[in-house]
């Protein structure tokens, strides 16, 4: 069990805290089961959690991309777009007829407001962020930077923007009037600030001062300006380290409490080196801490209490390990249990989902595959998942998704990978990435990968049999 203890030190007059691990916290070996359901319709509510597809009136959007869309080879397989290529965007109507509404230069996520496309494209390194129309014109540019979180009712997109002269600086655009307001510049009176979260008309940001590392918070400032302080601690630890430091990750709201990770991450492949998960009421106070190896969290309610899946150990186990490798912390009672909860599942749904859309719709549902690539070709079945409240369920959504798809038969393959998955009125979308190890791309002990193809699905669920509409 983990089961450390550090002690409280308040420094008054900076209203500093040096994080610790909650003393009243109790750690028990009982096992709390998880919940596998088969009921599809609780996927209607987490359609908007991908930026690869928009779905707006029954109608489907999506780019579809080329073989030279993206570089021929990269380290871990995480191939960057190449610029300068073509690439159109279509729409799937209600009967399954595609029409090609234009052609433009962008690449990843896209959304769809106020009859918008609001996208990006590389240009010499930089990604240029930009809006068009329906039909692909009248565009707006906006500069080197990227949407970190849209607010519907609002109507609002908070804009993480890099500016050469200003550094980082965060917007609030109005994108029905097209009003844009600064709110926060990183640099500012000597501090760093990096956004973790917005929420209701509220950016929560780590301040950090620029010549001091020990000391660091997690602040708040609304659309209209107006600054709050949730928290601030003071490090030790931070002010003796020559690289690896601590710092506020992952932040996120539930109600009136607000959590996150406070840890860091170090050597070559950048690791996180284990911290503290902490909640704290949105005015700092009722501190409650437990100790992690991981920089991951799901929070679940059951009855009205909160319930926080988090890693037992620092990495999840393998399939025909018998043993619990997740924790889940009873919030108000200060009991953290085992849990047969996928620790796995945590990965993929804090680590590698699409949050913008997710806090634009008001879903905190996900669709995943757990292990988000094989290595070992045909010797494990793949399935698809959902996460798709804060229930704790999770939903089978397609089993054995490799048998509802073709199977590569133009050579050697040494990994595949299934990302991009969307769900809409039905039909689960995914793409198949296939990719062969290459030599001359790794570094170490670091593969590298080939892309030799990657193949566009859509199932319809309840079907066995995937529609493939296009490859790359």
């Amino acid at each position: 069990m983990m089961c450390g203890r550090l002690a409280a030190d308040q420094t008054e007059n900076e209203e500093l805290v040096t994080a610790y691990i909650s003393e009243e916290i109790e750690y028990r070996d009982e096992v709390i089961p998880v919940q596998y359901v088969d009921d599809l319709s609780l996927l209607a509510d987490i359609k908007y959690t991908d930026g690869t597809y928009v779905c707006q009136d029954g109608r489907l959007y999506y780019r579809r991309y080329h073989e030279d869309s993206f570089e021929e080879t990269a380290l871990w397989g995480i191939y960057d777009p190449v610029s300068d290529k073509k690439k159109e965007i279509v729409c799937i109507d209600m009967d399954g007829t595609e029409t090609v509404l234009f052609t433009d230069e962008g690449y990843g996520d896209m959304y769809l407001l106020d009859d918008r496309f609001y996208m990006r494209e590389e240009v010499k390194t930089e990604q240029l962020l930009y809006s068009v129309d329906m039909q692909g014109k009248d565009r707006i540019d906006y500069g080197n930077g990227r949407i970190f979180a849209i607010d519907k009712e609002r109507h609002i997109i908070i804009l993480e923007m890099f500016e050469k002269k200003e550094g980082k600086r965060y917007y609030a655009l109005n994108y029905k009037t097209g009003e844009k307001k600064l709110i926060l510049t990183d640099g500012e009176d000597h501090y760093f600030y990096n956004a973790e979260m917005y929420q209701d008309g509220w950016l929560y940001y780590e301040r950090s001062k620029m010549y001091d590392a020990g000391v660091f918070g997690l602040w708040a400032v609304s659309l209209e300006g107006g600054q709050r302080k949730i928290i601030a601690f003071t490090s030790e630890f931070n002010l003796g380290s020559y690289g690896y430091t601590e710092h506020i990750l992952n932040v996120k709201s539930d109600g009136e409490r607000i959590y996150f990770i406070i840890g860091g991450y170090d050597g070559s492949a950048s690791v996180f080196q284990g911290g503290k998960l902490v909640s704290v009421n949105l005015d700092g106070t009722d501190y409650k801490a437990v100790e992690t190896p991981g920089d991951i969290y799901y929070i679940g309610h059951d009855k009205g209490k909160a319930f926080v899946y988090f890693p037992y150990y620092a990495l999840p186990l393998a399939d025909n390990v018998q043993e619990c490798d997740t924790m889940v912390w009873d919030v108000e009672s200060d009991i953290c249990f085992l849990s047969e909860f996928p620790q796995e599942m945590i990965w993929a749904y804090d680590q590698q989902e699409e949050w913008v859309w997710r806090d634009a719709s008001g879903s905190i549902g996900v669709l995943l595959e757990p292990s988000l690539f094989y290595e070992a070709i045909g010797e494990k079945k793949v399935d698809i998942y959902a996460v798709p409240d804060d229930s704790g369920r999770i939903v089978r959504v397609a089993m054995n998704l490799d048998e509802s798809i073709a199977e590569y038969e133009d050579g050697e393959v040494d990994r595949v990978k299934y990302k991009d998955l969307y769900y809409a009125d039905g039909f689960l979308y995914v793409t198949a990435e296939y990719s062969v190890y290459d030599k001359d791309s790794s570094i170490g002990w670091r593969d590298g990968y080939r892309r030799l193809r990657s193949d566009v699905y859509r199932l319809k669920t309840g079907e066995r049999e995937a529609e493939l509409l296009y490859s790359y």
